[in-house]
């Protein structure tokens, strides 16, 4: 393996790291970059920039949907109809998932292989 290279239980202890329960809100310099309609949510709704960025960090995690709805404290249906923008979040589960979708540490699948 090479220097830079991550194992799948590397990712996934970052994933689950970036995922444990938070009081209060993420920090103010957390997502500096990102639309301010990510920066902003505190629960509810979901914004559609929201439910995109949350969609492209969960295919890109190599967690279930199941797994990603556990750490949120969250049930998977709950999380699907989130994702869907037919019910809100909680301010917990809120501030859980926009700290997943600023913190940057998912990988994409495809990344983790590289041809021979």
């Amino acid at each position: 393996m090479s220097e830079g290279t991550l194992t799948k239980g590397a990712i996934k202890e970052q994933i689950e790291s970036v995922l444990r329960p938070v009081e209060g809100n993420p920090p103010e310099n957390m997502g500096e970059t990102t639309p301010e309609s990510i920066n902003s949510y505190t629960g509810g709704i979901l914004p559609k920039a929201v439910r995109d960025k949350a969609r492209e960090v969960i295919r890109g995690s190599q967690m279930t949907q199941q797994q990603i709805a556990r750490k949120l404290g969250v049930s998977r249906p709950q999380l699907t109809n989130a994702l869907q923008g037919r019910f809100g979040l909680g301010t917990n589960a809120a501030n859980r998932l926009k700290k997943l979708i600023l913190s940057g540490t998912f990988v994409r699948q495809s990344d983790l292989f590289h041809p021979v």
